[in-house]
């Protein structure tokens, strides 16, 4: 009788759901009434996971994101992987690398407080760094301190020139570099930046007459332009600075 009254026992538990709470660490008898699982150190700081739908929070009892982590100060950091670095590492989120090829990256960090320590986001592979961006917003690509806003070490190319068809409107929004096969001597164009520099070749040979270009909110100065000569391909550079776009061209030889 004793055993059938415990195997009813055990199938009556089988259909009952158990709500608890679970507090860990520092004054247990204290629950969060938010949380199933609350955990807390000594200094406070807080890991729970809440009631209404599961979200985890560390460093906070409230969490509002499905994974929400709040530090005390700048030595609070999100650190993936080992800090080789030693004591001078210090940042917000860290994703680390102690391999010399390995791919790491760094986000508002003062990791050495000596030389980098106005960093806000760098890319590295092993002690190289390929991307570093500044707090002051200056960029630099194979360049760890850059002095311009944006300072490159190495060839910078456009990924594809600008086929404008035969058209002679020319849009520099889509690559500094354009050509075009339109027959004709006025160009209108489109997407000039103070200090750009831009290209554009016409590779019509049935072109004669000097070419004119018009561009919304700037003066043309033509440095070097002449006629262009029928059978030949004809190359025009243009540089603008301020509000003024200075023209030069060449023929094909």
């Amino acid at each position: 009788m004793q055993k059938v009254s415990f195997i009813v026992l055990f199938s009556l538990l089988g259909f009952l759901e158990i709500h608890a709470q679970l507090k860990v660490g520092k004054d247990p008898k204290s629950l969060q009434t938010n949380s199933y699982f609350n955990l807390q150190s000594d200094i406070n700081r807080h890991i729970v996971i809440t009631k209404d739908s599961s979200k985890l929070g560390i460093g906070t009892i409230a969490p509002n994101f499905s994974l929400e982590m709040l530090g005390l100060n700048n030595n609070d950091a999100i650190a993936v992987g080992n800090t080789i670095l030693g004591s001078s590492y210090r940042g917000k989120i860290s994703v680390l690398g102690s391999g010399a090829n390995d791919r790491w990256m760094k986000i508002n960090s003062d990791w050495n407080s000596t030389t980098n320590n106005t960093r806000a986001f760098g890319f590295f592979r092993g002690s190289n760094e390929y991307l570093t961006i500044l707090d002051n917003g200056k960029t630099g690509i194979n360049v760890p301190s850059p002095t311009s806003q944006l300072e490159v070490n190495g060839a910078a190319t456009n990924n594809i020139a600008f086929d404008a068809g035969s058209s002679t409107t020319i849009d520099f929004t889509k690559s500094n570099l354009a050509y075009t096969s339109a027959s004709g001597t006025s160009f209108t164009l489109n997407g000039l930046k103070d200090g750009g520099a831009y290209t554009l070749i016409l590779t019509s040979t049935s072109n004669t007459g000097t070419a004119t270009f018009s561009a919304s909110g700037f003066t043309i100065k033509n440095m070097s332009t002449s006629a262009m000569t029928s059978g030949k391909e004809h190359i025009y550079s243009f540089i603008v600075a301020g509000t003024k776009v200075y023209v030069s061209m060449n023929t094909e030889n």
